[in-house]
């Protein structure tokens, strides 16, 4: 009842009474994993990435085979600039949904924002391979490939 109130509240626009009954939900079944990832993604709505952390990584532990909540997390993480953390939920999401391209995208870019630039081509490559006409796949190459100084690949990934 809480989480549903939370979530009719955060529609209606009260943010801030919306959270408390997140929290509420939470505190009522700590045990829930969509509850938890309910008021973290609240949390996330309202620019509080930092306290939305802690309740991921419950969420995480106790759900970690959700795509879902691992990419959510590890986007959370990459919005506060943690991207070497973010990693392994970016990897986890993207095992778990490997035919969702945005997920793997998301890894490879990752990746090339940790300093992983080889990986991250690696990983973009097989998705460019795998999904031939998605321009953003193709363009994510270019800008990894860019980011690794790798400029005349870049050009040529661009081109296409």
């Amino acid at each position: 009842v809480w989480n549903l109130r939370g979530v009719n509240t955060a529609a209606a626009g009260d943010l801030i009474a919306a959270t408390g009954f997140f929290i509420k939900a939470v505190n009522c079944d700590t045990e829930n994993p969509k509850y938890c990832a309910a008021l973290a993604e609240h949390l996330m709505r309202r620019a509080m990435d930092h306290a939305a952390i802690d309740t991921w990584q419950r969420t995480i532990d106790l759900a970690p085979h959700n795509a879902d909540y691992q990419f959510t997390f590890a986007k959370c993480l990459a919005r506060l600039g943690r991207h070497k953390e973010a990693l392994p939920h970016f990897a986890e999401a993207s095992h778990l949904d490997a035919e969702n391209g945005e997920r793997v995208i998301a890894h490879g870019v990752a990746l090339s924002m940790a300093g992983h630039h080889s990986d991250a081509i690696t990983v973009l490559e097989r998705a460019a391979n795998s999904m031939a006409r998605d321009a953003t796949v193709v363009f994510h190459l270019g800008y990894v490939y860019q980011r690794a100084e790798k400029f005349d690949d870049a050009a040529e990934v661009y081109r296409t």
